[in-house]
């Protein structure tokens, strides 16, 4: 009998299996991709509420009074939350009060404080 008649040979069955093996790693990677298990870890940084607040008293509270200031904190509260959401739509970066993490973050409040200042400041220019 001849080799052809003995069925594919061992260079057929290879072929075969590395196809095979090609396919399964293939679709071993689409599934992990749909799931997000391949994507990079989310950058977190954390920003010092005290600081932000601190940033606003300071540059723009001193000369208001305390009615005035409390209206103008609750604003700022709002401009602060606006600016936290943006950044993470921008960027997706991930935003946590400082006081909820021990390490592992980037402080960026100093940053922040003045993104958030600069909305207050556009407010005051309409």
């Amino acid at each position: 009998m001849s080799e052809n008649a003995k069925g594919p040979g061992m260079i057929g069955i290879m072929s075969k299996g590395m196809a095979l093996t090609a396919w399964i790693i293939g679709l071993n990677l689409l599934v992990l991709m749909q799931l997000g298990l391949l994507s990079p870890p989310q950058k977190m940084f954390v920003v010092d509420a005290g600081e932000v607040a601190r940033a606003f008293l300071e540059g723009r509270g001193d000369a208001m009074s305390d009615e005035e200031l409390a209206a103008a904190i609750l604003v700022f509260d709002g401009l602060v939350m606006a600016e936290a959401q943006a950044l993470h739509q921008q960027s997706g970066v991930i935003l946590v009060n400082k006081a909820h993490v021990l390490a592992g973050a980037e402080d960026v409040s100093g940053v922040f404080a003045g993104r958030v200042l600069a909305r207050w400041d556009a407010l005051d220019d309409q």
